[in-house]
């Protein structure tokens, strides 16, 4: 026959076991989610990382595209011309001065 002693030890025991059981599976969670967090920060760093390399060569890109811009303007006033287009734009002095340097 079954004393109460025993079913007190079986039910204690019962207790004792899934106790211990939920603390495994906490112990267990905790470092799954200590490991979830671990790669959340790792991608959070690489996105990071990835805007600003983003951002820098989007920095980079605009600079260039501003110097190109600056170059274009220097060398549309450095761009030879034509005689021709010389003359079109000869003031009265530059003409005095050309006639003069003709005579020579």
């Amino acid at each position: 026959t079954a004393t109460p002693e025993i079913y007190t030890e079986q039910i204690v025991g019962s207790v004792r076991c899934v106790q211990e059981t939920d603390n495994d599976l906490n112990e267990q969670s905790n470092k799954e989610i200590g490991q979830l967090n671990d790669v959340i920060k790792q991608i959070q760093n690489g996105l990071a990382k990835e805007k600003l390399e983003s951002e820098t060569y989007m920095n980079l890109a605009n600079q260039r595209e501003q110097r190109n811009t600056e170059l274009d303007k220097e060398l549309e006033r450095l761009r030879t011309v034509s005689y021709t287009h010389l003359r079109a734009h000869e003031t009265p002095e530059h003409l005095v001065c050309r006639l003069l340097l003709e005579k020579k």
